[in-house]
């Protein structure tokens, strides 16, 4: 057998000397009985590289300790060749020890695709996107759902009703319990993608009502907030502010208005300016449902005109006067904010009175409230006889910045009184990590990880294996067995690894040793799923995977009569006030939810609405697990030693099923170990018979 062995680096390929024979033992290994937790890799035993020239100089001298490699301590790409065949590629070699070779290990397969995230894992809340959505009433249509849009707006009720049964919002006396926005999963496995260059392929993009093969995960699973920032600025203004052309309002001169031809930019959602007869902003009036925290940032530099008592004639107004000019923020005739003038110079060397609230100048904005309805302007003021203003020498955009809160939300009052703010989405989701993520996917699809031609990893169901059997796609390696037809196996086991009697699927708030709840408060429905292996010598209880995610949010044992809205607890009631908590993690499943007059009379509205997934306690009516939980009752694995050709192995696929004859049964893949001398020590795991 000839063997090749090549490392990539900086996109250079150079063989590598090996040993005659190499001693290299490859261990393909399958993640479909594994623990997926681990994300099982196949690999090499360690084998020993020669220390010839050529290797020495490959390796960067890391035999040399006066040398610093850079080829240790890191992966490096391999190519490994058998007879002129790849058998893999995109492997990974590093270097164990040295003694008197180089001692190194290789490892490919699905462990290569989860590296990156295993190496720089970060939380989803990390994941570049810029998504400012609006926490506020919810009229999503489920027609309107896409599983590439940033967010979507679900309607549910978090923990107090929002919405009835019926599909209505109008019914209650209170109803601003406003759900929270959620991520559709799908999006942020393309933003895992980016980040780390990873190319996840569990499902294609969807548009609803389409038809998709696309597991219902993918498709329609989303990963809602748990929180709303506890304050979220925003500009809501950038206004050209800088002239004074003898406006008054409510019998307050010198109003500080824009020129005829600009005025600037305003949030349409939360501000309406107001103009004079030329054309002028001379206010602006808040159109939002919120009183708005206002934070003003600018500076004015002007000159101002006064007369003395003793004068017949105006004379400049400077610190002499004894009184200084004040510029002021009015809603009617009440000043809400202002800041006296400095006496000082202008950036143009001009002697004047200035006004700083700028913060990029290190002073502090001007503050105050704009209630609904309200409008506000600005004028400059003082005490002194005939003041007037003689010119503003210069000005910065008028900035007005918002701050929001949770409290903002009347959540007595009806959702189109109610008020709303907007919320940035990524730093209010689960702080989960992206792998966590990806392999908590994997179980609830009941799947397992492999990879695809294109170096994709792909979902690969357990009902593949049998689907592929039923159709008669199975290898026949009854020729391959290097043992005699009549003999046993070399060995036969009764369990499969990783595996105990009891095996559990688990929500967060489930705990398999003990009935007590996480919370002593809430209650959160079971989300435990078993299947169960027939062998009393194993481990009696297993937990094979405890999602990151919550089951339903069903009752508050503070308040049991309570309707919670089976959803997640966000609103909630204490000592008859309405209050907010950081919501447990939860998967959302979008789904339709129809709107009715009366019982059984739609609307025609059907909304976007939303549950929890919770589909573990049913686990053996999903098809997937379902054929897992029928291999796995009575597990028989055997070992045989079978001739397989590089041919074999390079197109090696654990959903195929395997065909002896010397059993007239079919098999699965667990484990191959391949020898330098070619002989391949197979475990295979015995597939029920199909009736």
């Amino acid at each position: 057998m000839y063997e090749e062995l090549y490392i990539i680096d900086n996109g250079q390929r150079f063989k590598v000397d090996l040993s005659m024979p190499s001693g290299i033992t490859l261990n393909f290994a399958s993640n479909i009985f594994g623990d997926l937790s681990k994300i099982t890799c196949s690999r090499t035993y360690t084998f020993r590289l020669p220390m010839t020239a050529n290797n020495r100089r490959i390796l960067n001298n890391a035999d040399d300790i006066r040398c610093i490699s850079s080829k240790i301590r890191r992966r490096l790409k391999a190519e490994y060749m058998q007879n002129g065949i790849p058998l893999f590629s995109n492997a990974n070699l590093y270097i164990d020890s040295t003694e008197t070779c180089f001692n190194a290990v290789m490892t490919w397969g699905v462990i290569d695709g989860f590296q990156a995230l295993k190496d720089n894992d970060i939380s989803i809340r990390e994941l570049p996107l810029e998504a400012k959505p609006i926490f506020g009433p919810c009229n999503a249509k489920i027609g309107d759902y896409k599983n590439t849009l940033n967010y979507v707006q679900p309607l549910y009720n978090a923990g107090l009703p929002y919405i009835s049964e019926g599909g209505n919002k109008n019914i209650y006396n209170t109803y601003s319990f406003f759900p929270l926005p959620a991520i559709p999963v799908y999006r942020l496995i393309e933003l895992i993608n980016t980040q780390f260059g990873t190319k996840f392929n569990l499902g294609k993009a969807y548009v609803y009502g389409e038809e998709a093969d696309t597991h219902d995960i993918i498709k329609m699973g989303v990963i809602p907030a748990i929180n709303v920032s506890d304050e979220e600025e925003k500009e809501i203004a950038s206004l050209l502010m800088g002239f004074v052309n003898g406006q008054s309002i409510n019998g307050i001169g010198n109003v500080i208005v824009s020129p005829t031809n600009a005025f600037g930019t305003v949030d349409a959602n939360f501000l309406r300016v107001n103009k004079n007869d030329a054309g002028s902003v001379i206010s602006i009036t808040n159109i939002s449902k919120s009183a708005l925290e206002i934070d003003a940032d600018s500076q004015f530099c002007a000159n101002f005109m006064w007369r003395p008592d003793r004068y017949d004639w105006d004379v400049t107004l400077n610190e002499s006067a004894g009184s200084s000019p004040k510029l002021s923020f009015f809603i009617d005739t009440n000043e809400v904010a202002g800041i006296e003038g400095k006496y000082g110079v202008s950036s143009s060397g001009i002697l004047c009175w200035v006004f700083d609230f700028s913060q990029k100048n290190g002073k502090d904005r001007l503050t105050f409230t704009l209630p609904s309805g309200a409008t506000v302007f600005m004028a400059f003021t003082c005490g002194l006889n005939r003041f007037s203003v003689s010119g503003i020498l210069e000005n910065s955009y008028t900035r007005l910045y918002s701050t929001y809160s949770i409290d903002s939300i009347k959540w007595n009052e009806t959702e189109s009184e109610a008020g709303s703010m907007p919320m940035d989405l990524m730093s209010n989701l689960p702080d989960i990590s992206c792998l966590t993520l990806m392999k908590s996917l994997f179980f609830m699809m009941g799947a397992f990880p492999t990879i695809n031609n294109a170096n994709e990893i792909i979902p690969v169901f357990y009902t593949d294996i049998r689907g592929k059997l039923l159709a008669g796609n199975s290898l026949d390696w009854s020729s391959k067995i290097t043992s005699e037809y009549a003999t046993l196996p070399s060995k036969t086991t009764y369990s499969v690894n990783g595996f105990g009697q009891n095996n559990y699927y688990i929500m967060k708030n489930d705990n398999v040793d003990s009935d007590a709840d996480e919370d002593e408060t809430d209650v959160y429905e079971s989300g435990i799923g078993i299947i169960r292996v027939q062998n009393e010598v194993i481990e009696k209880n297993k937990t094979i995977i405890q999602l990151p995610f919550y089951a339903p949010y069903i009752k508050n044992k503070k308040d049991p009569k309570r309707q919670t809205g089976d959803t997640m607890k966000f609103w909630y009631v204490e000592n008859d006030e309405v209050k907010t908590k950081e919501a447990k993690p939860c998967f959302g499943m979008i789904k339709p939810f129809i709107q009715y007059s009366s019982p059984g009379t739609p609307t025609g509205i059907i909304w976007m609405g939303m549950e929890v997934w919770n589909d573990f306690p049913r686990i053996n009516n999903d098809s997937s697990y379902s054929y897992l939980s029928k291999i796995m009752e009575n597990p028989v694995i055997i070992s045989e030693n079978l001739r397989l050709n590089e041919h074999d192995l390079r197109i090696l696929d654990y959903s195929t099923p395997v065909y002896l004859s010397k059993y007239c049964a079919f098999f699965a893949i667990v484990t191959i170990t391949r020898d330098s001398k070619g002989i391949c020590k197979c475990e295979l795991l015995k597939l029920p018979e199909e009736e």
